[in-house]
This record gives structure tokens, C-alpha cells and sequence, in this order.
């Protein structure tokens, strides 16, 4: 995993992307995208992203929440590190947008006991720091943060995070869906011979 800074991320025209029209066509009414049940699946086996916001700052936490569902996923927010942790733990989310200066417990912390996790440890976790610098890098590639970028978060990368993720995330499910109907997949007492 490589921590990045927002300078080395390359911009494209995201209006035009066939992810941007995808994710569009998936949007749901406003009455149904605050509960996780409905939000966890759209249409026929496409399946959303579980995002994770931990930030301390409310107005920044809203922010964020609202540009994650009105994109069309779930999201739950944290103020603090162990909250984050405690929500983790029961939703396993596909996406954590972290800032790095939460209370209670450091974000590099809190990205650290998440990929111990063994059900979190394949979430893409993407930093939001002040500075972004060598000395911020290191720790937070040490911590598994995927993605560092400086404060304020611009919305237009965020939303392109987020389709880029939801590509990778419904590929690897239909990947393994594909794997499932191909094989043989009765328990092994089944297939093997009686004695």
C-alpha cells in the first residue's frame, strides 16, 4: 500500500466516466438512503459502499456525509477514534475517510486497529491532514492508510474515490460470484466417497 498525497493524484473529466454514469443511474430517492439495510444493496446483486466517517469537526462530518449518500451509499460517522473502532466493528466498512487529528485516539491509531481486523483490513482508508508532508507520510504508511490528502477535502476527489472503490469492490464480488456458480461448491463430506 502506498500513501499519497492529493499533488500526485491526476485529474479527469469525471462527468464523462462510464463509473460516474453507473453510479449515477444508481442514486436513490432521499427517503431511502439513511437506512443501512436498503443501502447496502441497489438493484440486481450491485452492491454500494459502507463508508466510515471519523472526523471530530461536525460541520466537516456532515459535509462529507451528505456527499457519500447523495452519491448513493451508505455512511455512518464517528467523532472520535474508539467510536470509530466500535462502529467498525459491527458495520465493516468498505471506506474509512479519516482525519488524522481525532480525539481519544490518533488516526494512524485507529487505522492501525483496523487493519488488524481481519474483516477491515481490505477497507481502503483515506487520511485528510492540514499538512501533508514526508514526516505526516511515513507514519501513516506504517498505520495502512492507502490515501493522504490535505485539508479542506476537495469534494471532486472524494466523489472519484468513491466510484473508483465502488468499481474495484462490485468487480471483485462478481468475480467471486463467477467463481461460485463455476465450481463445484458442496461441502466436502458430500463430494467424497462413502466408506
Amino acid at each position: 500500500m502506498a500513501a499519497l498525497s492529493m499533488s500526485e493524484l491526476v485529474t479527469t473529466d469525471v462527468a464523462q466516466s462510464d463509473a460516474f454514469k453507473r453510479n449515477q443511474a444508481l442514486r436513490k430517492p432521499e427517503s431511502t438512503r439513511n437506512t443501512s439495510s436498503e443501502s447496502d444493496r441497489v438493484g440486481a446483486g450491485v452492491r454500494v459502499l459502507r463508508v466510515l466517517v471519523v472526523a471530530a469537526e461536525q460541520g466537516a462530518a456532515n459535509a462529507l456525509l451528505r456527499q457519500v449518500r447523495y452519491a448513493g451509499h451508505g455512511a455512518h460517522a464517528a467523532p472520535d477514534g474508539l467510536a470509530a473502532l466500535r462502529v467498525a466493528a459491527a458495520w465493516h466498512p468498505d471506506v474509512v475517510l479519516l482525519d488524522l487529528e481525532t480525539p481519544l485516539m490518533d488516526g494512524c491509531q485507529v487505522a492501525k486497529n483496523l487493519r488488524s481486523d481481519y474483516l477491515s483490513e481490505d477497507c481502503l482508508i483515506i487520511a485528510f491532514a492540514p499538512c501533508v508532508d514526508d514526516a505526516r507520510r511515513e507514519p501513516c504508511l506504517e498505520a495502512g492508510i492507502d490515501l493522504l490528502l490535505s485539508k479542506p477535502v476537495d469534494r471532486d476527489v472524494v466523489e472519484t474515490l468513491l466510484m473508483l472503490e465502488c468499481d474495484r469492490v462490485n468487480r471483485r464480488r462478481a468475480q467471486g460470484l463467477a467463481r461460485l456458480t463455476s465450481t463445484d461448491h458442496r461441502p466436502n463430506y458430500i463430494r467424497s466417497k462413502p466408506c
